[in-house]
């Protein structure tokens, strides 16, 4: 193996939305804080496989980012049934 692989796990922007409550997976992102988000897309690697869950706000914060991820099911959050 050559050369060095680093793993970058971003969490998802707040959802906007009450807090303390368990959202739905179509919660949208509240990507109002601009400068958090685009300190953290310069200090990403430009050319890095991205992957998300196919909840909307991890969507909306990676394009946020200038990644166009692929959706991965399996790291959907779990569903809380009737609580969410």
């Amino acid at each position: 193996m050559e050369g060095e692989t680093f793993l970058w796990l971003i969490r998802h922007a707040p959802v906007d939305g009450a807090k303390g409550t368990i959202h739905a997976a179509d919660a949208p992102a509240d990507l109002g804080d601009r400068v958090q988000l685009e300190a953290l897309r310069r200090r990403l690697p430009p050319d890095a496989a991205s992957f998300a869950s196919p909840a909307r706000r991890t969507v909306e914060t990676a394009r946020a980012l200038g990644l166009e991820p692929a959706l991965v099911p399996e790291f959907s959050e779990q569903d809380f049934g009737d609580w969410t």
